[in-house]
């Protein structure tokens, strides 16, 4: 189950490819993750360290086990059909539909999800912004069409105070 929880937090930042490139007059942007720029840390269980960092090129994902030094690259997951329901400066609501199991799963967890009958998953993410320091967020893996929840996070992220970070040697 712990794969499971490498990927929760990082679904809506992989499935998710709202690149706004339009300019914006106003100094401050309208899209949540233009308003989001920086660094943000997430515990899972009190053993896994996800981090978000969010520039004005986009997003990149990176996690880690606690006891480790150094964060690894999420490569993201591909596949399905995204629908931004809501992107503003206070909320990001998405849903992405018929991603291919494999895609997000591997292993006994693939197996796991193949035997209950879905090849395909569909994903609901909302991210909301609670303070300038703090992102609350859910997500959840149903199988697809249907109301069957595989796998919900909840939680919440801080934004860190450094910009940097140890990566680890691929």
């Amino acid at each position: 189950m712990k794969k499971l929880i490498f990927i929760i937090p990082l679904l809506i930042f992989s499935c998710s490819s709202d690149d706004d490139s339009s300019s914006n007059e106003s100094n401050s942007p309208t899209d949540f993750f233009g308003n989001h720029i920086g660094l943000w840390k997430t515990t899972i269980e009190g053993s896994i360290d996800i981090l978000i960092d969010v520039d004005s090129n986009g997003l990149s994902t990176y996690n880690k086990l606690s006891t480790e030094n150094c964060y690894n690259f999420v490569t993201p997951i591909s596949g399905g059909t995204t629908e931004v329901v809501s992107n503003n400066s206070e909320e990001y609501l998405y849903e992405t539909v018929n991603i291919p199991a494999e895609n997000v799963f591997s292993a006994d967890d693939l197996d796991y999800v193949n035997d209950l009958g879905y090849n395909y998953v569909d994903i609901a993410g909302a991210y909301l912004h609670t303070t300038d320091q703090i992102i609350s967020y859910s997500e959840g893996i149903y199988g697809a069409n249907s109301n069957v929840e595989l796998l919900t996070v909840t939680g919440n992220m801080g934004k860190q105070t450094s910009s940097t970070f140890n990566l680890c040697d691929d």
